[in-house]
């Protein structure tokens, strides 16, 4: 075969006036030519017939990845293993349905893959004997508020584990340039609010929580604004104590190896403001105080979502 595609290479040449030196070249490049579109045709039918699987596989008490697991067929004929964060990628026929998942430390786990999975498939091993070394062993909890800054405010989180799933901690926020969103009136105040919280799911990498919290205030407005029928005008200046309480549900994860910390919370407060609801002028008219923004979207805000980033030590 070979021999007549030197031939009819001959007879090209001819035709085209080709130096016969250079029918080695040809001929090889020929010859790699032929190999490449075999290669290709090669991994088309292996795409055809194949699947790739990735996913993580995660210890069922810390939450973390397992590295060094060996992923296979039940067959042993595809292998692969783990990374430092616990992710692999294996690719299988089409016809396997399921993986075996095996690590010395862990029980040896069998996992079906099914449609639902689209070749993603997650998983979680236990250890064989119980090490102490999984569980959550941070017991202080530090983060600051960035969403704050847009109030004027800075705010901060401190937080202790007295248990794995109980924390006593506290939110402490000072307004240097507090101001209401929809008038000239500005502030500034200190606000602090305790809480417990009830962590009801917790790992090195994730928790849930439930939260209860006191809350104490002190308010100092340099102008409160106060109105009579869209005609009289004016301001008033006001400092007062307040309290009151409030309760959230939300999540903290963990970002992976880092000790980095995002917890985020929505919940209920009452937070009643203590400056008068309305002023007499010395006319005897009555103005009244618009307190909208104070219980939406201001420090009394009755439904409240916080974001806080930070660490645990």
């Amino acid at each position: 075969m070979i021999l007549s595609y030197i031939y009819l290479h001959k007879l090209n040449a001819q035709k085209l006036r080709i130096n016969p030196a250079q029918f080695p070249r040809i001929l090889l490049l020929s010859l790699l030519i032929m190999m490449s579109m075999l290669s290709c045709g090669k991994h088309a039918f292996s795409q055809s017939t194949t699947k790739l699987i990735r996913g993580e596989v995660l210890n069922t008490v810390s939450g973390l990845g397992i590295k060094e697991v060996v992923v296979s067929t039940l067959d042993f004929k595809q292998m692969a293993k783990t990374n430092g964060y616990g992710g692999y990628s294996i690719r299988i026929p089409k016809t396997v349905d399921s993986l075996l998942f095996q690590h010395p430390l862990f029980a040896t786990k069998v996992v079906r893959i099914k449609k639902k999975h689209h070749r993603v498939l997650d998983t979680e091993m236990t250890r064989l004997i119980p090490d102490a070394a999984d569980l959550p062993n941070a017991k202080t909890s530090v983060s600051f508020l960035p969403l704050k800054f847009i109030t004027g405010a800075l705010s901060l989180r401190v937080a202790y584990f007295i248990k794995t799933e109980h924390a006593l901690g506290a939110y402490v926020t000072w307004y240097y340039n507090g101001r209401q969103y929809f008038g000239n009136e500005r502030f500034t105040a200190l606000k602090a609010t305790p809480y417990y919280r009830y962590y009801y799911e917790r790992n090195k990498s994730f928790g849930a929580y439930i939260q209860l919290g006191a809350i104490i205030g002190y308010f100092d407005f340099t102008n409160l604004e106060y109105n009579y029928s869209n005609k009289l005008n004016t301001s008033v200046p006001a400092f007062f104590w307040t309290g009151g309480f409030g309760f959230a549900t939300g999540i903290e994860d963990i970002v992976k190896m880092s000790g980095v910390a995002l917890d985020i919370n929505i919940g209920f407060q009452y937070l009643p403001p203590r400056y008068p609801v309305s002023v007499t002028n010395e006319h005897g008219t009555v103005l009244e105080h618009n307190n909208t923004w104070w219980f939406l979207g201001g420090p009394g805000s009755l439904v409240e979502i916080k974001i806080s980033i930070g660490g645990l030590f």
